[in-house]
């Protein structure tokens, strides 16, 4: 401002009144258009982000949150169906609530739309799995009502379910690898023993199983 007004004295010296109207006429322009109007907002928002507590359920719908530059429209998406349209509160926080899951894979995104209509890019893809359905468990070592010597123990237990899971083997924890394979080593008494399996997927379904075996002298 204080070189404006310097300009403007300077201009108003030499030369006189036209130059200080030429002045004007440049700084008009620079806060409008050409033709006299007001620039618009053509910068659009940043992509805005969301996220979710779970990224495997065995629910059928999970909330999901949002944060978006302050007062922009946010969309929430899965493919190229708009699920939920919601305003970004001033601070930027967006919650979509309950959103339903299909099973499987629910890829979501996000876009937002200021006030004058400018679109962002999309955001980072947010994946959640949802199954409902107990998972598989196969044993395949030791075999039902097997026998086994003091020499063995302890004995290796083998089976396959399903990936990631968290397979417990009469309390005892181990996880199931990329390919749903687990193995661990378990302590037998002399006698009967009952063999205690359950599993847990990533999406939070359970299934139990037993088997009884046998260690001799």
């Amino acid at each position: 401002m204080i070189l404006l007004g310097i300009g403007l004295i300077v201009l108003a010296i030499f030369y006189g009144v036209k130059g200080m109207a030429w002045l004007a006429l440049v700084i008009d322009k620079l806060k409008f258009g050409n033709n006299g109007s007001a620039i618009v907002d053509s910068i659009p928002p940043a992509p805005p982000s969301i996220w979710a507590d779970y990224a495997a359920t065995n629910s059928a719908s999970l909330k999901i949150w949002g944060a978006s530059e302050p007062e922009t429209t946010v969309y929430l998406l899965r493919g190229e169906e708009i699920m939920l349209e919601k305003k970004a509160d001033e601070e930027g926080r967006v919650e979509f609530g309950e959103v339903v899951l299909k099973p499987g894979n629910n890829e979501f995104w996000a876009k937002a739309t200021d006030s004058a209509g400018n679109n962002s890019h999309q955001s980072k893809a947010l994946m959640i799995v949802f199954s409902d359905k107990t998972p598989e468990l196969t044993i395949e070592k030791p075999t039902e009502e097997q026998k086994f010597v003091l020499k063995d123990n302890p004995i290796e237990v083998k089976g396959k379910t399903t990936p990631g899971s968290r397979v417990f083997v009469n309390g005892r924890l181990t996880l199931a690898d990329i390919q749903g394979n687990f193995v661990i080593k378990i302590n037998l008494v002399e006698g009967e023993n009952m063999m205690k399996f359950r599993v847990i997927d990533p999406t939070g379904n359970e299934v139990e199983k037993a088997s009884k075996v046998f260690l001799q002298q």
